[in-house]
């Protein structure tokens, strides 16, 4: 009612305006271009190898410029228990009740049984993984239509995020190609496809010079801004 909050509108408005009207005058040479590059890549290269967990976060922000050997892309045929009973095992677990929430896991498995044997009855007879995961996985981000459906995940040995059971069985998997057995696990049957490697690469200036424009063009503006 006292009219500040359409004035903060107003001044808002005003500098976003203001900054874009600076970028949109500012044009980088090629030589800044390429400058600025070279800059975020070396950058990128340094982070990556001491965090990879910055790869996520570059490719996030819509422009990694490398990318380290050794990083593996896994697919996973899920057969989960339900997710109320997998919350009510971590909660046992966390009041310290191990044997309660083994036997609930153990429970739940069992019920599961059938359908993670009729599964590897089908991967035995030759039939193809793919197939059978779009048929049977639970795992949401591995069903028709998930953006790393076709990939799989990406993953290193340390990544955050992930079930820990899951990574240690990935990575004890030989050659591109190679599926697991059934492991048991708080969210049910993993049947882990293991299916490439990443090896190292820098990302070449052609393939981002776009990116690599828009980004110099906001620095600039933001710096011009100030």
């Amino acid at each position: 009612s006292t009219g500040e909050y359409e004035k903060r509108l107003e001044v808002e408005t005003i500098m976003e305006t203001v900054e874009k009207a600076i970028g949109a005058e500012y044009a980088p040479t090629e030589k800044a271009i390429e400058d600025h590059y070279k800059t975020e890549l070396s950058t990128q290269k340094t982070n990556i190898e001491n965090d990879l967990s910055y790869v996520s976060y570059y490719e996030g922000n819509g422009m990694l410029l490398y990318t380290p050997a050794g990083m593996r892309y896994a697919k996973n045929l899920l057969i989960r228990i339900p997710e109320e009973k997998t919350s009510e095992i971590t909660a046992l677990r966390k009041e310290g009740k191990e044997e309660d929430a083994d036997a609930m896991l153990n429970e739940e498995l069992a019920k599961i049984d059938a359908k993670k044997d009729e599964v590897v009855a089908k991967l035995n007879a030759g039939e193809d993984y793919d197939a059978l995961m779009k048929e049977y996985t639970d795992d949401p981000g591995m069903q028709e239509g998930a953006s790393q459906a076709e990939t799989g995940y990406r993953m290193h040995a340390k990544a955050t995020g992930y079930d820990t059971i899951f990574l240690n069985a990935l990575f004890e998997l030989k050659e591109g190609g190679d599926i697991s057995d059934p492991i048991a696990s708080y969210n049910g049957y993993y049947i882990i496809k293991y299916q490439s490697e990443t090896a190292e690469r820098e990302t070449p200036l052609e393939e981002v010079h776009d990116a690599v424009k828009e980004d110099l063009v906001s620095d600039k503006a933001s710096e011009l801004y100030e």
